[in-house]
C-alpha cells in the first residue's frame, strides 16, 4: 500500500521560517509497529523536564530495521539530493510527553555552513494540547504525520499536553548545507 502524502510549505515574509508538514508520512501498520516499539523504550527514556522524557535512538537497547527504513525515507523524501549528515547532537531520537509535560522555548545549534534539520513524526496525539509551537505560531497536527523545520533558526516549544494519552514521537535529524530550502 502506497503512502498518500499532502504537503503544506509554508514560508514567512523574510523568509526565516519555513515548514513543511507531510501528512500520513507512514502507513497505519508502520504507525503501530513503531509506536508499540517507542512505548516499550519508555523505561529507557531519560527525563528531560517535568512530564518529558526522551532518548537518541542508537542508545536504546533494540533498535527496529523499520527505524532505520523510515530514517532513510525522511532523508530521501526531504532532503533529496542534497548534501546531508546525520545532526550530530541529538542525532535521530524518541521523545515521549505525559499529562502537563511541554517543551520550553529555545533554539539548536547548527555548525557554520550548515543548517539544522530536524523531521519530527507523530505517532500518537495527547488528548488535548502538545502541539509544537514554532515562532509563536501553535502547529495543528495528525497522527502519523510529520513536522520538518529548521530548530537552528526557528524559535521553537510545545504547548503542554493534556489527558492520559502520551504524545509520542520519533525526530529525525540532518545537517543540511546553508542554502538548502524545504521540497515544495
Amino acid at each position: 500500500m502506497a503512502v498518500r502524502e499532502m504537503l503544506r510549505h509554508e514560508v514567512q515574509p523574510g523568509g526565516d521560517r519555513e515548514v513543511l508538514w507531510i501528512d500520513g508520512f507512514v502507513s497505519p501498520d508502520e504507525a503501530d509497529t513503531l509506536l508499540r516499539w517507542a512505548l516499550r523504550m519508555e523505561p529507557w527514556l531519560r527525563n528531560n523536564g517535568p512530564g518529558r522524557h526522551f532518548l537518541r535512538v542508537h542508545q536504546l537497547p533494540e533498535q527496529p530495521a523499520l527505524h532505520a527504513v523510515v530514517a532513510e525515507r525522511v532523508r530521501a523524501r526531504v532532503a533529496g539530493h542534497a548534501d546531508s549528515v546525520l545532526e550530530p547532537v541529538l542525532t535521530n531520537y524518541v521523545s515521549i510527553i505525559s499529562e502537563s509535560g511541554t517543551v520550553h522555548p529555545h533554539t539548536d545549534s547548527a555548525p557554520d555552513g550548515t543548517r539544522h534539520l530536524r523531521c519530527n513524526l507523530f505517532l500518537q496525539l495527547p488528548e488535548a494540547g502538545g502541539r509544537p509551537i514554532l515562532d509563536g505560531t501553535p502547529v495543528d497536527l495528525t497522527a502519523r504525520g510529520m513536522l520538518c523545520f529548521f530548530p537552528s533558526s526557528a524559535l521553537h516549544a510545545s504547548e503542554p499536553t493534556a489527558g492520559a494519552r502520551k504524545r509520542v514521537m520519533l525526530s529525525f535529524g540532518l545537517l543540511v548545507p546553508t542554502g538548502f530550502v524545504l521540497p515544495a
